[in-house]
């Protein structure tokens, strides 16, 4: 019975989009995406409005990474194709800053750090026209240490999770 209740939920949940391999990334989500942004630094909650556009360019293999948070000036990034066989891409901010992405399924995963931080960023698209957006941010200068008794326990570094911004955004256009 468990499992039967379980392949429902689940057929439930993830049966409104289409297989990985009817999918064409990043050709099938396209468009301009709106929505709220949630920013939870663990003591406060805020909400501001926050757009994502993806576009074609004039380059092959070359994307237009939009995004736009309330009051600010786009910040206008380029997603290129590095090795689409392998899910490899680059986020170019153009201003010398580069940061690597991996899409597994439908989902493109960045990890990078800066100034003490390290940061993921994770975009997952929905082919009914909804993507998640969301990012992670944890210092490193200060990891939690634990284990390291043993060879078979070697020393752990855990890093508190200090933000959360998540959004869930709809395609507009």
């Amino acid at each position: 019975m468990r499992i039967l209740l379980f392949l429902f939920i689940t057929t439930c949940m993830f049966g409104q989009d289409m297989p990985a391999d009817s999918v064409k990334f990043p050709d099938d989500f396209f468009g301009r995406y709106t929505g709220m942004l949630t920013i939870d630094n663990g003591s406060n909650v805020q909400e501001i409005e926050m757009s994502f556009e993806l576009s074609v360019t004039d380059t092959l293999g070359v994307y237009n990474y939009v995004l736009g948070y309330q009051g600010q000036a786009p910040r206008e990034y380029l997603l290129k194709t590095v090795d689409a066989d392998k899910g490899l891409y680059q986020v170019d901010e153009q201003n010398d800053i580069v940061l690597d992405a991996r899409l597994v399924g439908q989902t493109l995963i960045s990890i990078f750090e800066v100034q003490g931080n390290l940061i993921t960023t994770r975009e997952e698209f929905f082919t009914d026209g909804r993507m998640i957006f969301e990012i992670t941010m944890v210092q490193t200068d200060k990891p939690e240490i634990s284990g390291g008794t043993s060879e078979e326990i070697p020393e752990v570094k855990s890093y508190p999770v200090r933000v959360v911004q998540r959004a869930y955004l709809s395609r507009r256009d």
